[in-house]
């Protein structure tokens, strides 16, 4: 931890030591020059109003690019300078030294700043903001502090305007702060619980942290107190601003609302300012008032706010950049915090909530009141575990529970053979498919759960699973077995001519399904496989673990006939986010890529356990044409030139066998040479066509090979590809 004082000023050597360092100095004894010296702080500070008569306001680009507007001000060219609207404003004491008066009519006009927000329909803006100011209400309906809202004549619920943007107002003898999307519908609305005194002045502040719970997101603090509060609406779900109503100083919501009184130093961060900051910057003292006070005697604020003075305008360099370093760590760290990841978590309540049966499936007919309890066909609760969710979920995978390791590992063998032991992977009922090899699925499920209880791995040669529910153990078990490794060729069967009663009977041609795996599966690999499967075969492949989804290539305007106009955009990855794994590809439900689409990849729409399977020649269309198969055939060209070998037939041969896992025979190498060589002619003819196909996608091929032999090959590594045998499992 590391602390800044400032000299204690228990005498008048130290006060005066005191004084000489604070700029611009101190008045000595019995002096009236700069008595009323300020400071507050200005770290992300966006907005300052001094409304004193004599300082102008500053208006400084926030480090939230929306919060400034620029793009309507651009469009609409509207924006006009801040300043005072319908009236000149006459200057009153505060207790800082000058504030304006506010008659109901007059008003401030701050442009298109401090556009805060909350979340869009595709986005969180992680939005933090401060709002402070000095208030002096004449009247419980006083009006308008400070809004970003329309000042047309808004419709009125419980004298507070139903406007949508944010407002800080003071009605009804308090303080109110809205943020509305949709008034009744999607807002957030809180009030003081306690009313303000009239005719006095009152520091006021408002502190929003988007990121924090519910509970914990709002916070109104008056004279540097947090106050407690009432919410009338918590509904909250968007507000993405963007809107054409400036800021407002003593108004916003109809001129009905126009303040009345008096307002003084109206401050607007970016971020949310932290409790004790708030009691400094509502600390009128000024800076020698402070420093005349003994230093036992100071408050908390006093102290605060004369330290940080002083670090800020008069601390040795060495100090200041000292306090500066900390200040960087600070929003460094809590950059790191607000990028990581959210997830959405379930607490138990402390009493459940009661539930009924529905007579007749009516909700508002409720019957006999009903427990929580497992279904009575499966094995019961164990009475050591808790009645709620993690009960459940330890009862969920219990050695004793018979459905859940037996329903994983049917998917992965569903995976891996194309068919699940239990075909209706999606249901193990009554109205599901009994089990192929039951006691093979029996076996596995343990195998499982207990690593080692049912056959001895060792024994197979297998190393042992590290623990208990070992995915990667169980894979490796099933595509090491004699069963996954055989051909998934069907096998002839002899039969003598002079005796056709010697005929084998062929369980493969009485099981076309496979059902009884006397051969390997043969089925066309899913739409993500086959992608993957792409980019490793021309070493594009990003096999970076975790992280937020990605945005690959994608056909442009893909969104745009879209019901919600804010799902419309789509910002295409650069770099490395092309070229990810499809696991963690952008998926928007309904509106799928035509990549995953045509190899009917599902919508999920809702829950799909077992995949479709179709072959149309869009998925040949899709294979030749797709940017992201054009580009990885560019890339694998450039491996076949360079690691394939020196002459055309190794190269070919060489992709041929990365591509299908076998040996290419005579008959294919020599049909691959020839289309290599009618496609060499080809782009020799036609250069202007290799600067078309190698420009596609966005990864470069080495600019020190031929473009017209590299366009050649990355033509027949396009073939290769699109092969049956590349996109099939068998």
């Amino acid at each position: 931890a590391v602390a800044f004082v400032v000299p204690p000023s228990g005498g008048s050597g130290s006060r005066a030591s005191l004084a000489g360092r604070l700029k611009p100095p101190l008045p000595p004894e019995g002096g009236t020059t700069n008595a009323g010296q300020q400071w507050f702080p200005d770290e992300k500070l966006i907005v300052s109003v001094p409304l004193n008569g004599k300082d102008a306001p500053v208006f400084t680009p926030s480090d939230r690019a929306h919060h400034n507007q620029e793009e309507i001000k651009k469009k609409d060219k509207i924006g006009e300078p801040a300043g005072f609207k319908e009236g000149q404003p006459r200057n009153v004491t505060s207790p800082i030294g000058q504030g304006t008066a506010f008659d109901g009519k007059l008003y401030f006009d701050g442009g298109l700043n401090a556009d805060f927000r909350y979340k869009s329909t595709s986005g969180d803006y992680k939005e933090r903001f401060t709002i402070a100011a000095l208030v002096y209400p004449e009247a419980e309906q006083s009006g308008s502090i400070v809004t970003k809202v329309s000042d047309n004549p808004a419709e009125v619920e419980n004298n507070i305007p139903r406007a949508d943007g944010y407002g800080l107002y003071f009605l009804n003898g308090k303080l109110h702060f809205n943020m509305v999307f949709r008034w009744g519908e999607d807002a957030l609305r809180a009030e003081t619980v306690d009313s303000l005194p009239l005719k006095q002045w009152h520091h006021v502040a408002v502190v929003f942290d988007g990121l924090k719970s519910w509970e914990d997101r709002l916070h109104i603090f008056v004279n540097g107190r947090e106050a407690a509060l009432k919410f009338n609406q918590r509904n909250f779900y968007l507000l993405f601003g963007g809107s054409k109503n400036t800021l407002k100083i003593g108004a916003g919501g109809g001129p009905q609302f126009r303040f009345k009184g008096a307002i003084a130093n109206v401050l607007m961060y970016s971020r949310a300012v932290a409790a004790d900051e708030i009691a400094a910057i509502a600390c009128a003292d000024s800076l020698e008032t402070i420093a005349a006070i003994p230093v036992a005697q100071r408050t908390a604020a006093q102290k605060l706010k004369l330290d940080r003075a002083y670090l800020s305008q008069t601390a040795p360099l060495e100090m200041k950049q000292a306090y500066l370093k900390l200040t960087e760590l600070k929003q460094q760290k809590q950059k790191f915090v607000d990028e990581l990841p959210t997830l959405m978590v379930m607490q138990e309540m402390p009493q459940p909530r009661p539930a009924f049966l529905l007579r007749r499936g009516a909700y508002d007919a409720p019957g006999e009141p009903v427990a929580r309890a497992v279904p009575a066909a499966l094995p019961q609760m164990p009475a050591d575990l808790p009645n709620n969710r993690l009960g459940f979920a330890q009862w969920l995978a219990g050695k004793d529970h018979p459905l859940t390791a037996r329903v994983a590992v049917n998917r992965f063998w569903q995976m891996l053979f194309g068919t699940g032991l239990v075909k209706t992977t999606e249901d193990f009922g009554t109205q599901g498919e009994l089990p192929s090899h039951p006691e093979l699925l029996d076996w596995l499920a343990v195998e499982f759960m207990k690593p080692d209880c049912g056959l001895r791995v060792a024994d197979c040669g297998l190393q042992k699973a590290s623990h208990n529910w070992d995915i990667k153990h169980i894979l490796r078990l099933m595509v090491t077995s004699r069963t996954y490794r055989q051909s998934s060729q069907r096998r002839q069967v002899s039969v003598d001519a002079n005796n056709p009663q010697s005929a084998v009977r062929n369980p493969q041609s009485d099981d076309p399904d496979n059902r009884l795996l006397a051969r390997a599966p043969r089925f066309r690999l899913p739409a993500e496989m086959i992608r993957d499967q792409a980019l490793l075969a021309s070493g594009l492949l990003v096999e970076k673990l975790d992280g937020p989804s990605v945005k690959p290539y994608q056909p442009d305007g893909l969104y745009k006939d879209m019901a919600f106009s804010g799902l419309t955009g789509y910002a295409r990855e650069t770099g490395d986010g092309l070229w990810r794994r499809s696991l963690y590809t952008f998926w928007k439900r309904t509106v799928l890529s035509p990549t995953m689409q045509v190899f009917d990849a599902s919508a999920r729409e809702f829950c799909t356990v077992r995949d479709t399977r179709t072959n149309t020649p869009l998925q040949s269309l899709n294979l030749m044409n797709d940017v992201t198969y054009v580009e990885a055939s560019r890339l694998l060209a450039e491996r076949m030139i360079k690691e394939g070998g020196t002459n055309a037939e190794q190269r070919l041969a060489w992709a041929f066998r990365l591509l299908t896992s076998r040996s290419a025979n005579e008959k294919e190498v020599q049909t691959l040479v020839r289309n290599l060589t009618s496609q060499r002619e080809y782009f020799t003819a036609n250069p202007q066509e290799v600067v078309k196909l190698l420009a596609v996608g966005e990864k470069r091929n080495d600019a020190r090979l031929n473009p017209a032999e590299l366009a050649a090959y990355a033509t027949t590594a396009s073939l290769l590809l699109n092969l049956d045998e590349v996109i099939t499992r068998q």
